[in-house]
């Protein structure tokens, strides 16, 4: 419960966990949470994603747009050997690979 509240910076406790792991096509590890309850205003304010990526451990992109935006209420962490630790976030968005993560979750 303390690294949900440290992924979501939040105080309530996760209604669901979900631990994944993938070897191929692509390596990565996923642990997603989900809250007890809605952060958005009535809809109107509308939270960022609360997934970061990893790459060998070391943070690549704090609230990474990995889900679909209507998953913005999940929380969590995706980890990725696959991921070169030299990559930039501008080469990173239109990344082939991204896009196979993105198939794979």
């Amino acid at each position: 419960d303390s690294f949900y509240k440290h992924v979501s910076k939040g105080f309530d406790t996760p209604t669901y966990r979900l631990h994944f792991t993938s070897d191929a096509p692509v390596d990565l590890k996923a642990l997603f949470y989900v809250g007890e309850m809605s952060r958005e205003k009535f809809g109107q304010g509308i939270q960022p994603s609360g997934v970061s990526l990893y790459s060998h451990k070391v943070l690549i992109e704090p609230e990474s747009k990995i889900l679909p935006q209507w998953l913005r209420f999940i929380f969590g962490v995706v980890d990725s050997e696959d991921i070169p630790l030299n990559i930039s976030r501008e080469s990173m968005q239109d990344s082939a690979l991204l896009q196979r993560i993105r198939s794979v979750l």
